[in-house]
């Protein structure tokens, strides 16, 4: 969906974003790895770096704690040790070097998203690839690995895939599954531009009810970002939307983003080590809600640090880094504050 949608939000009115306190928050404190970075930004692009691209749609870290992102049009990178590694058409069997989502497995596997299909490359180097023939297209919008191990894939109008260890399995056809996170019952969560689909870890279903919608108290059944918290709260980023929503056990939470008449699309979300939940926006920067204010981070008051407002994905590392991904700027490492 980032890159089919990606001219939508270049449309979009620069706004002030803000969050409004939901609910109380205890903040915990944690020590970093190296305290002489708190609070530091960092860039790397194809310019100062040898990261392939500069359009980061998707972050994640493997279990030895080695960045992957991909970069589209570019193929993928891992950063190790200090160092970028590429994956691309010319030197690997990926399918596509338009790459749109990516995940770790806990033996080290990355499958890979892109615009045709799914790249499997194993901890041991081999190239494996799914597409689905009996569909024109299989544009990957989100992949996500279940605490069972079964591979869920989110696609953009042809559903979602299922791979439980014998074959993939297609539901929901010429629906966009944008998002897929799970809750800590086991149940896979299904973020869609028809609102927010809910199944049991092995029941799969064609059914086009959904579990929330409008009609429930969504703002918008476009549904761009899904994340369940440490304290099992389900959050829900939209498209060109003003507010996200927090599902609290049974209580349903709009928080306002935008103070005025503009609007935006929350690409990613997710909480770092301290608690704190990010979001990261199309044109309105990264925004951190610490359980009692947010905090805006934007190029006009972090100059020279932040190129760009545009950001598409988040990733914190086992050392409290936080990375994200820009649309078109690369990757910004930022380290959290002591305190």
């Amino acid at each position: 969906m980032k890159n089919i949608k990606m001219a939508k939000y270049i449309s979009l009115i620069p706004g002030l974003l803000f969050l409004f306190c939901i609910s109380g928050c205890k903040k915990t404190e944690y020590n970093l790895l190296d305290p002489e970075s708190a609070g530091k930004w960092y860039s790397y692009n194809a310019e100062n770096s040898s990261l392939p691209g500069n359009s980061v749609y998707g972050i994640t870290k493997d279990g030895t704690n080695n960045l992957w992102v991909t970069c589209y049009g570019n193929g993928v990178a891992e950063y190790q040790n200090g160092v970028w590694k590429s994956y691309n058409l010319s030197n690997s069997n990926i399918l596509s070097n338009y790459t749109t989502a990516i995940e770790t497995t806990s033996s080290g596997d990355v499958l890979i998203g892109t615009g045709n299909g799914l790249s499997y490359m194993t901890s041991a180097g081999a190239w494996y690839y799914y597409r689905d023939a009996s569909v024109s297209y299989m544009n990957i919008n989100t992949i996500k690995i279940a605490s069972t191990g079964a591979i869920w894939i989110g696609t953009e109008g042809q559903g979602y895939y299922y791979f439980g260890g014998s074959g993939f399995e297609h539901y929901m056809s010429g629906i966009n599954v944008n998002a897929i996170a799970e809750d800590g019952n086991g149940n896979i969560l299904l973020g869609t531009d028809n609102g927010l689909y809910k199944y049991s870890g092995t029941q799969l279903s064609t059914s086009s009810v959904p579990y929330l919608t409008i009609s429930d108290g969504l703002p918008s059944n476009e549904i761009t970002s899904l994340l369940v918290d440490s304290k099992a709260r389900l959050w829900m980023g939209f498209y060109y939307g003003k507010t996200v929503s927090c599902l609290e056990g049974s209580q349903l939470h709009q928080i306002s983003l935008m103070d005025g008449a503009d609007s935006t699309i929350v690409w990613d979300i997710k909480e770092d080590k301290k608690g704190d939940i990010w979001f990261a926006t199309s044109r309105n920067g990264l925004i951190r809600y610490d359980g009692v204010v947010s905090h805006s981070y934007k190029t006009y008051n972090y100059p020279g640090e932040i190129p760009e407002n545009n950001f598409a994905s988040i990733c914190e590392d086992k050392d409290g880094n936080m990375w994200f991904g820009t649309f078109n700027s690369g990757i910004i490492k930022y380290t959290l504050p002591l305190e």
